[in-house]
């Protein structure tokens, strides 16, 4: 195995001692990753969840830290990856590794205020503006202004990028690198990856809820395998089965518990109010769309709106509501099936003329629980197990209907 790259130690609560490639640092020590000191992980989770007060900033660390790991534990343990990169030199390999680990480092840098919060509460159209296209514009507004060996080349940044939003294009710049490299931060195809596997221990950890899964041995467990002749993909053991769908749980868990919690939910679309009505004056809209500007944007928004003499009332009104709990308050809840469109909308026009025949101002919240996809997940991800001659065998999605809670295709519409 090539020796690892020169490294830096750091302390992380989740991970403990992690080492991190000193190129990583170039990206670090930037203004635009700096700023995701300022953006809480869960959003206007922390005025619900005291212990929420993480930071995007700590997340993407323990990202890039999770990629190189498992980056190195499958060129360890898979023949294929091995074979795969036989006349790949220790340095080119190195380089793979470190664009994988930049990949994870960089995944979320353009997240707006409130993190996720933002999207879900201010910006009406997600198809015309997303945080994952934000982060590959920042990465490359980093590199522009790096030099010697951290600069990435055209077609290094263009893997990045494409690393980050979990799409291999099928076209020639990228042909030549395996599938499995755009799994490993944002897996598009099973749901498994590190972005999940450090924000689930982590959002865990703060909200002190239990982990349902080791994170580790989904990580130890894995390999890479050849599939339909030519593209490799990352595998699991079948014997991890359980663990990997109780990740799957944990996820459902956590939306179930704290993200979509009826406080949370409140306190979320208070703060798309203020910003909204604040947007006028403060030209959070057009900060959009200048990324010199949208690089001041951070959870620090709501404490400039407040302190602005120039504030409209009505956002002051909120953010003085904020500070005394006088949230939004939940007027009813109906469950549906999430396959059920036409139910949904159907209860959603529903809820709101019955509201308006009160005349109540209200607003209808959807609050989605699955696990990230409408089927059992299980059916996605590919498990392998060894034959009697020690050679691994691959097989598709397994279905475990032993593992699938009768829950696995809810969601839950709120009247606030």
């Amino acid at each position: 195995m090539p020796p690892m790259a020169v490294a830096r130690t750091l302390n992380d609560p989740i991970h403990g001692l992690i080492e991190l490639n000193t190129l990583l640092f170039k990206f670090i020590d930037t203004p635009e990753f700096q700023r995701l000191r300022d953006l809480k992980q869960l959003g206007g989770m922390y005025y619900v969840f005291p212990g929420a007060s993480h930071n995007r900033f700590e997340h993407c660390i323990g990202v890039a830290y999770l990629a190189g790991c498992w980056m190195r534990h499958l060129y360890k343990h898979s023949p294929v990856f091995r074979a795969d990169y036989a006349d790949v030199g220790e340095d080119e390999y190195e380089r793979q590794v470190f664009l994988v680990e930049l990949a994870g480092l960089c995944h979320d840098i353009g997240h707006g205020p409130f993190s996720h919060t933002f999207e879900d509460v201010f910006i009406e159209d997600e198809s015309k503006w997303s945080h994952e296209i934000v982060s590959t514009q920042l990465v490359a507004r980093i590199n522009s202004g790096l030099k010697g060996e951290a600069r990435l080349s055209d077609e290094e940044l263009y893997l990045v990028q494409n690393m980050i939003t979990g799409v291999k294009p099928d076209n020639a710049i990228l042909h030549k690198y395996p599938r499995f490299l755009f799994q490993i931060v944002a897996n598009k195809d099973t749901g498994i990856d590190v972005d999940k596997l450090d924000y689930l221990q982590r959002d865990c950890y703060s909200a002190s809820l239990p982990m349902g899964f080791d994170a580790k041995r989904i990580i130890q467990f894995s390999t890479i395998l050849r599939v339909d002749g030519h593209e490799l993909h990352i595998a699991f053991h079948e014997k991890d089965a359980y663990n990997v769908f109780q990740m799957f749980h944990t996820r459902f868990s956590l939306h179930k518990q704290i993200y979509s919690h009826k406080a949370v939910k409140a306190v979320e679309l208070m703060l798309g109010d203020i910003m909204k009505a604040a947007d006028m004056t403060f030209g959070i809209s057009k900060d959009l769309l200048n990324l010199d500007r949208y690089i001041m944007l951070s959870d620090s928004i709501i404490r400039e709106i407040e302190r602005s003499p120039a504030t409209p009332p009505e956002a002051q009104a909120l953010i003085q509501r904020i500070h005394r709990r006088d949230f939004y308050k939940l007027c009813g809840s109906a469950q549906v099936e999430k396959t059920n469109v036409a139910d949904v909308k159907t209860l959603v026009a529903s809820l709101k003329k019955h509201m308006e025949s009160l005349k109540l101002p209200a607003l209808v919240v959807k609050a989605k629980y699955d696990f990230g996809m409408p089927t059992n997940p299980l059916t996605k991800v590919r498990f392998f197990a060894y034959d009697q001659d020690g050679r691994e065998v691959t097989a598709s999605g397994v279905d475990r209907p032993d593992h699938q809670p009768e829950t696995l295709n809810r969601g839950t519409t709120h009247a606030t």
